[in-house]
């Protein structure tokens, strides 16, 4: 049977070996049962909240593990595609010409840029119910759509990213599905 070494960070509860897990992300569901625990480098029966854990999972090939995937008790955490957020976009800081630098940018709805939460890199769609477009600078409010379904719940922030720029940061009001 395969198994899989994971490593992260616990955010809530407590993790024992033995724990049957699912690996949630990416549109799959995938369980396991967690065959050894290990915090630096040592072997470790119990890991609680904001410990560094490194989980050996069987019942999971390393092939089925993706960036931000999230590990968690069975049926605990869902994944969705839509959300409403609210977004930041960072300031103009420069008096340079905008041909000659790469700097903060206006967005619309129907934009695509991409989304980082957790460890996760995902291609998304943003709208703008109240503006036909947001300014560097501004706060909106924005629904978004990612092209691939992922664990939000519990998620501390997300920054939107195009071409190595920082477009803007987040944080999530509202699931939608």
């Amino acid at each position: 049977m395969a198994s899989t070494v994971l490593a992260g960070r616990i955010e809530r509860g407590t993790l024992h070996t033995g724990d049957t897990l699912e690996l949630v992300g990416h549109g799959q569901t995938r369980r396991g049962q967690c065959v050894q625990l290990r915090a630096f480098e040592c072997v470790v029966d119990e890991l609680a909240a904001g410990e560094s854990a490194g989980c050996q999972l069987t019942g999971v090939p390393p092939w089925d593990v993706t960036p931000g995937m999230v590990l968690a008790s069975p049926d605990a955490l869902a994944t969705h595609r839509r959300f409403v957020a609210r977004l930041s976009l960072p300031p103009r800081l420069s008096a340079r010409p905008r041909s000659s630098w790469r700097g903060p940018t206006a967005i619309a709805s129907g934009y695509r840029p991409h989304l980082y939460v957790r460890t996760a890199d995902i291609s998304c769609t943003i709208t703008l119910p109240d503006a036909p477009r947001a300014e560097p600078g501004e706060r909106v409010t924005a629904e978004i759509v990612l092209d691939v379904p992922t664990v939000l719940a519990g998620a501390p922030g997300f920054i939107l990213r195009d071409a190595h720029s920082t477009v803007a940061t987040g944080e999530i009001v509202e699931l939608l599905d």
